[in-house]
């Protein structure tokens, strides 16, 4: 199986983040994470690059101890050369390398596959989870429904408030959005090839893709993200 994030495709997502193009979801992401305790320890699953981290960082200087985990030495390796003050280490999101109740935050953006569990476990009593990912539509809804039996784990929300209920989390908040943005065929077919969507794309999948651009320069298609913060239960 060809690793999901090798050198090309951390450069890849190394380009399309260093825009750094604000949009107000992000903008609630990172307020949601401000609520944590000043001094307060946070670890970022998934951390790719340490995007998130960095944001973190420039929003609330100084007021955080940062951590990010990350099973892709090649997405690491972008994160430390970016910033070498923050923590990064190679871990498997399902068994993190912490004792119980290290963090008063864990966020989580984009991320496939976790552990609701280990997660509670990581958190201190009361401590915030922060969660921002895509509805059934992974952020491409139009494209997604080229591949409706290929997509890779599009899941509708209840599975995930289902999984934090059974794993010690109360509080359970959720806010859902709609966005439609305008995208060239370069920069659609880079995001699609860039993440976890459609099982086993090959070349005639892209082709499909660019068929929606037939006599067009730029596409518009719908994002479905959503923002879940739950706490660990006292």
């Amino acid at each position: 199986m060809k690793k999901q994030y090798d050198d090309s495709t951390a450069d890849m997502r190394e380009t399309v983040f260093s825009k750094n193009i604000p949009n107000f979801v992000h903008e609630k992401f990172l307020d949601y994470v401000g609520k944590t305790p000043n001094r307060g320890r946070i670890l970022d699953i998934g951390t790719g690059n340490g995007y998130i981290l960095r944001e973190i960082k420039k929003r609330f200087p100084e007021r955080y101890e940062l951590i990010g985990v990350d099973s892709s030495p090649s997405m690491l390796e972008k994160a430390r050369l970016i910033d070498k003050t923050i923590e990064y280490l190679l871990a498997d999101n399902n068994n993190l390398p912490f004792r119980d109740g290290h963090f008063s935050t864990v966020t989580a953006k984009n991320v496939t596959r976790f552990s609701a569990e280990e997660f509670a476990r990581v958190l201190q009593v009361g401590g915030l989870f922060v969660f921002r990912e895509y509805g059934p539509g992974k952020g491409l809804v139009e494209i997604s429904k080229l591949f409706p039996d290929r997509l890779i784990r599009s899941r509708e929300l209840d599975y995930y408030v289902t999984q934090l209920n059974k794993s010690g989390f109360e509080s359970i908040n959720v806010e859902r959005f709609t966005i439609q943005r305008q995208y060239a065929q370069e920069e659609l077919l880079k995001i699609v090839q860039m993440f976890p969507f459609i099982e086993n794309m090959d070349d005639s999948d892209l082709e499909k893709i660019k068929y929606l651009f037939r006599g067009k320069e730029f596409i518009k298609v719908t994002s479905d993200p959503f923002i879940l913060t739950a706490r660990r239960k006292k």
